[in-house]
């Protein structure tokens, strides 16, 4: 098989495939396949070969995704590399994926450090427009089978010595784009602006789930609240990802979302103090669950499936089998907290490089998720992670409960909640606090808590801090936390 772009360009090639809006300018799957197969050829000639894995530190303008399309089509397996790695982690990434070389965008913070492996900087390739149609390529497209990797993701917090990437197969991509495409009901009007990174399955994913469904993407340089806010009424934006704490700031900077269709929310709790604030707007949210492990999306709830089943990330995706299971590795009932088990065609078969440990949470298609959930009525509800699970007094505590409980008070606007070492009960329940009204106390809190839940669920220490650190995807790390309070 040839690229997913080039038979796109074939079946409907008058389409709007991208939108640039820092230029204003536009391609068809038409133009866009003649404008990849010219930068293919210059990437050729630069000596890049089929099969090489190539690191990516890209932003989210069109000549990132140009680039990564042109990638595709000679062959190449990308791995996109977050810009904001130091060098010796971008040094443990080279290594665990055997890196052949680098792309970087122009002013990278790292570009002129010698990793040992060729570099090449976007802003030093020859410009497109001195490509002549016989110039290009007669190999292209390369040639592919649908089980070939073209992926390689480092997963978030695969920052140490030897991280592991997820290898992303077509298969993979393209099982995870049909079932999404089917959940979302995908309009052919619809155009997905990028503004999460694309070191991220949530940011790197619209660009193959567009060309599956025919659908547009618009990019924009610097994302941000007020180039968001330029883009969604001239460009009549349909379609965003983004993650609770971006959205939380969308809204704070009052970001009008007014044209939207989908608001996909993933990347970590949601706060139903936050799903109220968007109901009341008319943001038409779905909440999703998924991991980069399975090619994005797992479970998506609709606006529909919230009314009569809250705080739900909606039913597994079509063509994927999710099973809850015990510590005895056994099926739980319904209603019952467990771990999620799933596995399908965009499961990714392994890591890379492969675990050799005798039990891999990722293998032969089958991901254990490593976090805590239930199933009711066919819906899918998330508890945290495994690794979470807080032990006090020998009373399981799972901290997504107690974070929930309180985003609903009113002066709460974040909350994370983690345990630290306790000597009379093993371990105790810490909450760290942004309030939204001064006058919030500790001991308001804490009666707040005493009605809602049980004496071992409330936290014993409270912090009030005027912003919780989190990553792009709105993961807390405890660990950072108290390393910077202690």
């Amino acid at each position: 098989m040839k690229d997913l772009l080039f038979y796109r360009g074939k079946s409907t090639p008058n389409q709007v495939s991208l939108i640039d809006t820092s230029a204003d300018k536009y391609w068809t799957y038409s133009s866009l396949n003649d404008e990849v197969n010219k930068l293919s050829t210059i990437l050729l000639q630069e000596g890049i070969r089929p099969m090489e894995k190539v690191g990516l530190f890209l932003d989210t303008s069109v000549q990132s995704i140009l680039t990564i399309y042109a990638l595709l089509r000679i062959g190449v397996l990308c791995v996109p590399i977050s810009n904001k790695s130091s060098s010796e982690e971008i040094s443990n990434f080279i290594n665990a994926a055997k890196l052949n070389r680098l792309f970087w965008q122009s002013n990278s913070p790292n570009e002129s450090l010698d990793f040992e492996i060729p570099s090449i900087s976007l802003e030093n390739l020859p410009l497109t427009s001195s490509i002549n149609p016989s110039d290009i390529s007669s190999s292209l497209p390369h040639e592919s089978q649908l089980d070939d990797i073209c992926i390689l993701l480092f997963t978030s917090g695969t920052t140490g010595i030897s991280p592991k990437a997820v290898p992303l197969t077509y298969r993979n991509l393209l099982s995870s784009s049909i079932s999404s495409a089917l959940r979302l009901k995908t309009d052919l009007n619809d155009i997905w602006i990028l503004y999460l990174p694309l070191h991220h399955m949530g940011g790197l994913s619209p660009l193959f789930r567009s060309i599956i469904s025919g659908t547009a993407i618009a990019t924009i340089d610097s994302p941000s609240p007020q180039n968001l806010q330029l883009c969604m009424q001239k460009y009549n934006i349909t379609c965003l990802s983004t993650v609770p704490t971006l959205l939380t700031k969308l809204i704070n900077e009052q970001v009008d979302l007014s044209t939207l269709r989908i608001l996909l929310l993933g990347g970590g709790s949601i706060p139903e103090s936050l799903l109220d604030r968007c109901k009341s707007l008319s943001i038409p949210v779905y909440p999703t669950y998924g991991a980069t492990e399975t090619s994005s999306q797992i479970a998506t709830a609709t606006p529909l499936d919230l009314i009569t089943n809250p705080g739900t990330v909606g039913r597994p995706l079509n063509s994927l089998n999710l099973a809850i299971q015990n510590e005895q590795n056994q099926p739980v009932d319904e209603g019952e907290y467990g771990e999620i088990i799933v596995s399908g065609p965009m499961v990714s078969k392994g890591y890379f490089p492969p675990d050799v440990h005798s039990f891999s949470k990722l293998s032969n298609h089958t991901f254990r998720t490593g976090d805590i959930g239930y199933m009711k009525g066919g819906f899918l509800w998330i508890m945290g992670r495994i690794d979470d699970l807080i032990i006090t007094g020998g009373e399981k505590v799972y901290p997504a409960e107690i974070e929930n409980l309180l985003l609903t008070h009113p002066d709460v606007s974040d909350v994370a909640v983690f345990s630290e070492p306790d000597d009379m009960w093993g371990s105790k329940i810490v909450a760290i606090i942004v309030k939204n009204n001064p006058a919030l106390s500790k001991e308001e809190l804490l009666s707040f808590c005493q009605k809602k839940l049980s004496k071992y669920k409330i936290p014993k220490t409270i912090h009030f801090i005027d912003s919780i650190p989190r990553t792009v995807t709105g993961t807390f790390n405890s660990l950072t936390f108290t390393s910077n309070n202690k």
